[in-house]
């Protein structure tokens, strides 16, 4: 006896990425066939709707679907009589994890890319930031001055400093050299923790 493996949530979802395939896709799929790309609006669209990263956990910003719900996707998608979709559909694959990264004494609040992408920096209830090299070579840097768990960083646009922000109610401006972090200037006019940090 042959068990069918799709359930009605599976269902719903075959009608949705169908409808979608059906309206968003097939219209333009010869021209983007006859240009050879698949448009990034298309591509964001897909991800609006919910269909990248099915099986993804909740948690980690995916659907909470399971192994069935991605066959379903790619099923319909081969309704859409072209192979940008699908070719667009393997940067989506489920997540693997890279690189851990271990050096705080505390949990970890946030981190940021630096914009280089070679770096980026983490925070941590342990009042301190480090700074992590992509390149495992590479040896990571701890840098302190909070006096209170660090709860935000961010890198400037260029990477040429990053801004933390504590339960020690200030905001740190740090310029990384080449002997490490240095913080020439703190602000302290803050009635509570700050929470987040961004440039503008």
């Amino acid at each position: 006896m042959r068990i069918e493996p799709f359930t009605e949530d599976h269902d719903q979802l075959r009608q949705t990425i169908r409808r979608w395939v059906a309206e968003e896709i097939t219209p333009h799929a010869a021209e983007w066939e006859a240009e050879g790309i698949f448009p990034r609006e298309a591509f964001s669209r897909a991800g609006e709707l919910g269909f990248l990263g099915l099986s993804v956990p909740e948690e980690w910003g995916g659907s909470g679907g399971d192994y069935w719900a991605t066959v379903v996707w790619g099923e319909e998608l081969g309704r859409a009589g072209f192979g940008g979709v699908p070719m667009a559909d393997e940067a989506s694959e489920d997540p693997t994890l890279e690189r851990t990264f271990r050096g705080h004494r505390g949990a970890v609040t946030a981190c940021a890319f630096n914009p280089n992408m070679k770096q980026i920096v983490t925070s941590s209830k342990d009042h301190s930031l480090m700074i992590w090299n992509f390149k495992p070579s590479m040896r990571a840097y701890r840098f302190t001055g909070h006096t209170a768990p660090v709860l935000s960083v961010a890198y400037s646009p260029q990477g040429e400093c990053i801004a933390s922000g504590g339960r020690d109610r200030s905001v740190r401006l740090w310029t990384p050299s080449a002997v490490g972090l240095y913080a020439p200037k703190t602000l302290k006019a803050h009635g509570g923790a700050v929470r987040s940090v961004r440039f503008n």
